[in-house]
């Protein structure tokens, strides 16, 4: 019986990892290696480990606060409960935000991985992609609920082998080129790749019973996810070098020889339409189930923006992620952190496990997510003025 126990322990806590791994992972990865391209490689991992620390601490507090809680709620129910109704409706503004941000990033990068593979217009794929799409959030699709583990497997199996068939062509000295200028370009794209604080409430859910096994879930899962990250960044940059697309499959593909530019096109297509559908569900599921509003209207609120954005001339894979992460993921961020430490002091049960106040972590990296908005803001209004 002992032996019973902890096997189903262990599948538990596999099964919240996978929860974890299966919601961060998805078509930001393509992003990482052009921005880190641009910056060297070298900088790129101390950013990406600035990151993913920063992201840690957050889903570690994110974690006390549903364990000090106890109602189960998403993210929005926790910023009311400790931040009020302004604190819900700003980190309900942010999560959606990033939502249409990344489906236009999806539909760009659809386009562009479809024009690649069968020729003609970008544009004109865009339209099928995002066409195809929204017929499939239409209906509702449970076939991505029910396979997200699945998915997330063959993400890690593509990675291996397309480390594998690179190995012949890597160069080391493409990986000790730097641009000390360009220290800041990976990190909006990189936050949003690493960003999935909207898992922790469901990793709770499946711990139900060993809570205290939450924080070895998220330290396992986060340490999972960045060396998935930075194994298929060292590839593509080894490989393509100063030639790395801000697709990173379609110059490692052309890099590579024909069967791989076959394997590392599906691999992003792949990606681009599973994060695009998974998040047309959500954010559709938002409107009808949340606000009660008619499936119809809320297909059209969730499918409509992004694509009247790609319209209005929004046509950048890397940029797009870019904004989209310095500055949603960075106020989700601030919100998690002011909202952990009123959670101290007006949480209404006991955690299994519990921190320090951290004000000092705390503080720094709030200060990290706001220059990081602030300087996503003024780089995007500096290029329309240009």
């Amino acid at each position: 019986m002992p032996k019973e126990t902890n096997f189903q322990k262990d599948v538990d806590i596999g099964e919240s990892i996978a929860i974890l791994v299966g919601t961060v992972i998805g078509a930001g990865i393509l992003g990482i290696p052009f921005v880190v391209a641009k910056s060297g490689l070298g900088i790129g991992i101390i950013i990406m480990a600035l990151v993913i620390i920063a992201l840690t601490y957050e889903k570690l507090f994110l974690a006390e606060i549903c364990l000090r809680t106890k109602e189960k709620h998403q993210l929005p129910g926790y910023a009311e409960k400790y931040l009020g109704k302004k604190g819900k409706w700003l980190l309900t503004f942010s999560e959606v935000f990033k939502y249409y941000g990344a489906m236009t990033a999806y539909i760009i990068g659809g386009g562009l991985i479809l024009a690649e593979m069968f020729g003609g217009s970008a544009q004109s794929w865009t339209f099928i992609f995002f066409t195809v799409g929204a017929i499939l959030i239409y209906f509702g699709l449970k076939l991505i609920e029910k396979f997200e583990l699945w998915m997330t497997i063959g993400i890690f199996i593509i990675v291996i082998g397309i480390s594998m068939f690179a190995f012949k062509e890597f160069r080391i000295e493409q990986t000790l080129f730097f641009d000390i200028t360009h220290s800041f370009t990976p990190y909006g794209v990189i936050l949003l790749a690493f960003a999935g604080a909207v898992a922790v409430p469901e990793m709770r859910r499946v711990l139900q019973g060993q809570e205290k096994d939450l924080k070895k879930s998220i330290l396992i899962g986060n340490s999972v996810i960045f060396l998935l990250y930075l194994l298929f960044t060292v590839t593509v940059i080894g490989v393509t070098g100063f030639k790395t697309t801000e697709i990173a499959t379609v110059g490692l593909g052309q890099a590579i020889g024909p069967g791989v530019i076959i394997l590392a096109n599906l691999f992003a297509l792949f990606t681009m339409g599973t994060s695009f559908l998974t998040i047309g569900l959500a954010l559709k599921n938002i409107y009808n189930y949340d606000y009660q509003i008619n499936k119809n209207i809320s297909w059209f609120l969730a499918l409509s923006v992004p694509l009247i954005v790609y319209l209005l001339g929004v046509d950048s894979f890397i940029r797009t992620l870019d904004f989209i992460g310095a500055t949603a993921v960075g106020l989700t961020g601030i919100l998690i952190i002011l909202m952990y430490w009123q959670a101290k002091k007006k949480g209404d049960r006991k955690p299994e496990f519990s921190f320090g106040m951290h004000k000092l972590i705390g503080l720094t990296i709030i200060v990290m997510f706001a220059l990081g908005i602030v300087y996503a803001i003024y780089n995007n209004l500096s290029s329309l003025l240009t």
